[in-house]
């Protein structure tokens, strides 16, 4: 997997422009680390995941993180949310604001009890933003090489 994963990577990064094949002679075993999916190369950080990896690390983040997600996103994947839109739901959004605001990430917990359904949540939030918004803290962008993803993380 190794191999294929460094691959993947250097032809991505020689077919974007980013290296040419002579930037890229560096010893495989000085670019990898202990858990084969993040390699640091030409002075820059990736990440190579497989699809399945990559929807782990992206629902991993997700849960994570669920408090930094949009009030009114959260509340649309709560019991608490009307389809119509009145005072009721604006007066829930601004308390989950304030919530979000104060605890940060200790409100965690708590918006995660008023999610309905986790795996809906997660599913629509990849659907909006992609997994290289969760993924790639660079540039948020989900690039394919093959058979795997690769997202520029510094």
């Amino acid at each position: 997997m190794l191999s294929a994963k460094y691959e993947a990577l250097k032809n991505y990064l020689i077919e974007s422009g980013e290296a040419t094949a002579e930037e890229l002679t560096e010893d495989v075993s000085a670019v990898y680390n202990e858990n084969w999916k993040t390699f640091e190369i030409i002075g820059q950080e990736y990440k190579v995941l497989t699809d399945e990896e990559a929807n782990e690390e992206t629902a991993d983040y997700i849960k994570e993180s669920l408090w930094a997600f949009n009030a009114e996103f959260i509340l649309q994947h709560s019991s608490a949310y009307e389809e119509t839109t009145n005072r009721k739901d604006e007066e829930i959004i601004k308390a989950l604001r304030y919530m979000q605001g104060v605890l940060c990430e200790s409100a965690n917990a708590l918006v995660k009890a008023l999610i309905s359904d986790l795996e809906t949540f997660i599913s629509d939030a990849i659907e909006a933003d992609g997994r290289g918004h969760f993924i790639s803290s660079w540039d948020g962008i989900e690039n394919e090489s093959g058979d795997f993803y690769i997202y520029r993380t510094n």
